[in-house]
């Protein structure tokens, strides 16, 4: 989001609070309870919303479905939706051998996702949490070694 000039102006009050107004908070996605993070910045206060660190940067999911993936956290269901739609579009006319690398390296990252979450998860532990086969596994930590 670029910054641009709204052209509210609100006082402090005498316990150094400041009403947020509607509009901002509106465009922002902040409501009643919800936390705010601040941060200084070439003279300024900046704020947004506060997202913890593992949380899907499109729906906010959290918990052990989301991975990290290129330096974002998505969940695996927005990541798998993003592949998906990047891959219809780039497969069109072109038979499928795009489509099972996509697939390969999209699975590597859960791999190395999973394996950095539970470093002492067996293989089939890890394959039960991906939802794959254990060769499947076997196959993907190749890969990655």
């Amino acid at each position: 989001m670029s910054s641009r000039t709204i052209g509210i102006v609100r006082e402090l009050d005498e316990l150094g609070r400041v009403v947020l107004p509607i509009e901002m908070r509106r465009l922002l996605g902040i409501g009643f309870g919800d936390s705010i993070e601040f941060f200084l910045g070439n003279g300024a206060i900046m704020m947004r919303k506060y997202r913890p660190l593992s949380t899907c940067l499109f729906c906010n999911r959290t918990g052990s479905a989301v991975v990290l993936f290129k330096n974002q956290f998505i969940c695996v269901d927005c990541l798998d939706e993003a592949v998906n739609t990047d891959r219809e579009k780039t497969n069109a006319g072109f038979g499928t051998r795009k489509k099972k690398r996509q697939k390969s390296e999209f699975m590597i990252e859960r791999l190395r996702a999973e394996i950095h979450k539970h470093p002492e998860a067996s293989q089939k532990e890890l394959a039960e949490i991906l939802g794959i086969s254990q060769g499947r596994v076997s196959q993907l930590k190749k890969f990655l070694a």
